[in-house]
């Protein structure tokens, strides 16, 4: 998308819209999560397909739109690689060599047997602050 594209895309003045994701209203940094609508066209799939955005694949397991295509095709797909010992977040399997600093989440459920030892105090919780 070149820049003039993006101007027809969204033009200054137009009225965008914003359908806040229900299942994860705010990311872990309080930024509004959602789809973004402008022209009758999602900005999110707009922004990925022409190489503007990355989808933040840790966020598959708790959104409502990581079964849309656009999700899916850009890293949502992905979600089955998600590591069963940490049930509410979506942290790969591998590699095992994460620590709390590679990883968005914090306070999140950690079960046995933890293979990226998030758990460091053995009480059920992983990457304490």
């Amino acid at each position: 998308m070149q820049p003039n594209s993006q101007k027809k895309l969204c033009p200054v003045g137009t009225i965008a819209s914003v359908d806040q994701d229900d299942k994860r209203p705010y990311d872990d940094f309080d930024r509004l999560l959602g789809k973004v609508y402008c022209g009758g066209k999602s900005l999110n799939s707009e922004l990925l397909y022409n190489g503007y955005a990355n989808i933040m694949t840790q966020y598959c397991s708790t959104s409502e739109f990581s079964e849309e295509s656009w999700a899916q095709q850009y890293g949502c797909a992905t979600e089955n690689n998600c590591e069963p010992s940490y049930p509410d977040v979506c942290i790969p399997s591998s590699p095992p060599d994460l620590d709390c600093r590679d990883v968005d989440f914090k306070n999140f459920r950690v079960l046995p047997p933890d293979p990226h030892r998030f758990d460091v105090d053995k009480n059920g919780f992983g990457c304490e602050t």
